[in-house]
């Protein structure tokens, strides 16, 4: 605990002012991106999809960018259309699209949103349009 005394002088004379301050921890919120990330080709390898991806952000953007995706987790997968649901934070979101985007021939980042429900509805408007085009060709 601190303590500040302040003493203020007027007219009708001195009295002090304390002010107590208290040291209170905060927690920090910790804000995410969700992605939305399509496989394109089916490949069949020891690593998990955490492994490739954090592999290819090691290679595009370096250590740098490797160390904030500590937090990264798969959340969702649709083993049918080969969707996977991804959650990163936020700092190193915009780095891993950018590096996945440069690195096309694995992975393929359809959305991108800051809630989870958000990209849920995404997603699926997304594998309705697939499904009508699938049924028209």
């Amino acid at each position: 605990m601190q303590f500040t005394v302040v003493f203020i002088i007027t007219e009708q004379g001195a009295c002090a002012y304390m002010n107590i301050l208290f040291h209170i921890p905060f927690m920090v919120l910790r804000k995410y991106r969700y992605l939305a990330i399509k496989k394109k080709l089916d490949e069949d390898n020891s690593n998990t999809v955490i492994d490739k991806i954090q592999n290819i952000a090691e290679t595009q953007k370096g250590e740098k960018l490797l160390y904030k995706l500590v937090n990264m987790t798969l959340l969702d997968y649709l083993e049918d259309s080969k969707l996977f649901i991804i959650r990163v934070d936020r700092p190193a979101s915009r780095d891993l699209v950018e590096s996945i985007k440069n690195d096309e021939n694995v992975f393929e980042v359809l959305f991108v949103s800051g809630i989870y429900k958000k990209l849920l509805k995404k997603v699926e408007i997304y594998l309705k349009r697939e499904l009508i085009r699938c049924k028209q060709e």
